[in-house]
């Protein structure tokens, strides 16, 4: 090799350690700045959930709120025993965790386990996208699915798989919009049905509302309700005739009002049961 040549090939090699030096405290830079944000977008969502549950007036409560820093870039918020207390139907989650996304912070992602609603339901897992904007006046949550269900109502249990709904509560008025589909439900005795819709109900006393359903296999659904008593003695026959009608017919698949009113809540003409 020419001197020249050697020359030109040590500072090759120079210019590429100190290439090397330069990218490497860039990288880390970077990285930790990246963990910082990410860590300060959670922090700061905390301190807002915090304030919304102290000025809930006793409505919300939690055992603790904390920011997970582990792994690394997977930051989230860890909710533990979080309570809605609304009289007669309290909510209770075991533990939520929070995950807010980079392209929009304002998008919280969630995973919730262990589910109650007072003595009426149960869900295993939960997981959705909650809107974090204006969390003082409304609770939007969007491609909420629920996994492992069950629904105790009054003379009946019913259990599914998996639902899915988007709802939107608006705290002022005690309004909420709901859409949902529980595809595949089924009683005890493993008759099943199916039921999706949407609608609206007015949740402050007293509690009025209406969805338009679609509903699966209404023969069978209507016969274990009747079964089981829901339906008022003196609709019974009428039910069980309409039941065997649409299955003689064929016709499984049939679109009802389910209403929420005076007290009563109603599938079509049927009365199924009264609130408390």
């Amino acid at each position: 090799m020419k001197p020249g040549e050697c020359d030109m090939s040590y500072k090759k090699s120079h210019e590429k350690v100190r290439w090397r030096r330069r990218i490497i405290p860039s990288i880390l830079v970077i990285l930790v700045a990246v963990i910082g944000v990410d860590y300060g977008k959670h922090w700061a969502l905390k301190r807002v959930l915090e304030k919304e549950i102290e000025q809930s007036g006793g409505l919300i409560s939690c055992q603790s709120i904390c920011v997970s820093a582990l792994p690394l870039l997977d930051n989230h918020l860890v909710l533990q025993n979080f309570h809605v207390n609304v009289p007669d139907i309290p909510i209770i989650v075991t533990q939520i965790c929070l995950r807010q996304g980079w392209r929009d912070w304002q998008l919280a992602h969630i995973k919730g386990k262990d589910v109650k609603v007072a003595e009426s339901a149960e869900v295993q897992d939960v997981q959705g996208i909650l809107d974090t904007r204006d969390l003082a006046k409304r609770v939007k949550v969007s491609e909420l699915l629920l996994q492992n269900i069950k629904v105790n109502l009054p003379l009946i249990t019913l259990v599914g798989s998996r639902a899915s709904f988007d709802f939107l509560y608006e705290m002022g008025t005690q309004h909420l919009t709901l859409k949902g589909d529980a595809p595949e439900l089924s009683f005890t005795n493993g008759a099943t049905f199916g039921l999706s819709g949407d609608g609206a109900i007015q949740t402050k006393d007293p509690i009025q509302g209406k969805m338009d359903l679609k509903i699966k296999n209404i023969d069978k659904m209507m016969k274990e309700l009747v079964a089981a008593g829901v339906v008022e003695a003196s609709q019974a026959d009428l039910v069980t005739m309409g039941s065997n009608f649409l299955g003689k017919i064929g016709l499984h698949d049939i679109s009802l009002p389910l209403k929420v009113q005076d007290g009563d809540v109603s599938l079509g003409p049927v009365v199924l049961f009264k609130l408390k």
